[in-house]
């Protein structure tokens, strides 16, 4: 099975159950406010600061790549190219990639490094809005993995573009924490041990 035949099995499930059609347009529209839960969950992780800087420079350098592919290569929408009324109102502008999972890519390699639960919990929204975004007829299977896949790599780069500022960063967590500001609810190790996962991913 192809991503295109993917895409028209997923799409093909409309319109024949109004409590799925309702779930997965909630999903498609509003899952991907997740980020927020995520990176509020992230003030209390031990790396949350960083995570949550990587995430954001991670985000916007995908958005950018991403702004460049949809002027190079123009892919219409499914609604438009095949002449259908999608589940929600939505301009026609370009399918590819996926803007939310641009997004959601980033968060979760943004956490991936040091904070995996909640990358975990990224990923699994990811695959919730990639699957609701394509059964309501805004992208292709291919718009939602590449939007993933470049929003991942960018994220995993945020969070090592956040070395240099490191020492910026851990007095700030300092001060945050002394002033009971940021407490620490989780996260492996005492702040400032090093874990076995520094051996594989060094600050």
């Amino acid at each position: 099975m192809t991503l295109g035949d993917l895409g028209s099995s997923i799409h093909g499930l409309t319109g024949h159950s109004a409590v799925l059609d309702g779930l997965l347009r909630l999903v498609a529209d509003y899952f991907v406010y997740g980020v927020v839960v995520v990176l509020a969950l992230l003030w209390f992780h031990r790396d949350g600061l960083r995570a949550g800087l990587g995430f954001a420079l991670g985000a916007l350098l995908a958005l950018g790549i991403g702004a460049l592919l949809g002027t190079l290569w123009l892919e219409q929408r499914p609604f438009v190219a095949d002449h259908f009324a999608p589940l929600i109102a939505h301009g026609a502008d370009g399918s590819f990639p996926s803007d939310h999972l641009l997004v959601l890519g980033a968060l979760t390699g943004a956490c991936w490094t040091r904070a995996r639960p909640l990358a975990l919990v990224a990923l699994g929204l990811s695959v919730l809005v990639a699957v609701a975004r394509v059964f309501v007829g805004m992208h292709y299977p291919i718009d939602v993995v590449a939007g993933f896949i470049i929003g991942g790599m960018c994220g995993v780069i945020g969070w090592f573009a956040c070395r240099p500022i490191l020492p910026i960063l851990e007095r700030l967590d300092r001060q945050l924490r002394r002033r009971g500001v940021r407490p620490v609810l989780f996260g492996n190790g005492s702040p400032g041990a090093p874990s076995a996962r520094d051996w594989v991913f060094p600050r």
